[in-house]
């Protein structure tokens, strides 16, 4: 993650310290990335179908997806 710049570390003493240099959001935006290329040949949408298989996902879930999706899809026109 370090060489990535998503860390930094210092030392104090023998102890080291790390800080992110990124906010949550953003990290968790770089990890599906990470994700996605790693194990879905950079396909989001193999990782969402994926994802979709689980049968942890409940109805409530769904239909949260279906808003941002709709949602997604009016920005883009």
């Amino acid at each position: 993650m370090e060489r990535k710049g998503q860390i930094d570390h210092s030392q104090d003493g023998r102890a080291f310290v790390f800080r992110a240099l990124v906010g949550p959001g953003d990290l968790r935006r770089l990890s599906i990335r990470e994700l996605a290329t790693k194990y879905f040949t950079g396909s989001t949408t193999e990782l969402v179908v994926e994802l979709l298989r689980d049968e942890r996902i409940s109805q409530e879930e769904l239909r949260e997806l279906e808003n941002l999706i709709r949602s997604r899809r009016k920005e883009l026109l």
